[in-house]
């Protein structure tokens, strides 16, 4: 099987937001260097990837599937869209009446897609565990035997 290398996949979750190392420290509070140590690491511990997570809006089981980043949770993808009909009734909302409903249901699709893509995800992810379980099953009555 093999090996994941947490660091690297840490380090790509704050690539892709493009944030510095130094914004990353912030964010997961803790200092620079010991996050530097941390991306070098193959192996972390769980704590700090439960604050990985919640900083960056990423699932923890991510961190371990073969598609970690399809797995995204979406409360950043919620809040943006919040954030985009918010804006639409600013503007357009005259007399208490709203006139871009366009615009929300664009928005509303984007969110959509994005919750099939995290079924998906996760699918995926039960595949997986499930045939880690066979793995297990066979492997202990084997070892049994």
């Amino acid at each position: 099987m093999e090996s994941i290398h947490l660091g690297r996949r840490v380090k790509k979750v704050f690539d892709r937001a493009g944030h510095t190392i130094e914004e990353a420290a912030r964010r997961v509070e803790i200092s620079t260097s010991n996050l530097y140590k941390k991306i070098g690491s193959e192996d972390l511990d769980t704590e700090f990837l439960r604050r990985v997570s919640r900083a960056y809006g990423v699932s923890l089981s991510s961190f371990f599937s073969d598609n970690q980043y399809g797995n995204v949770r979406q409360e950043g993808i919620v809040n943006a869209v919040g954030e985009k009909i918010i804006q639409s009734y600013q503007k357009d909302n005259k007399g208490g009446t709203t006139t871009n409903t366009s615009n929300e249901l664009e928005v509303l699709s984007e969110r959509l897609k994005g919750c099939e893509a995290e079924k998906e995800g996760l699918k995926r992810q039960i595949e997986l565990l499930e045939k880690m379980v066979k793995m297990y099953e066979t492997a202990t009555t084997i070892a049994t035997k």
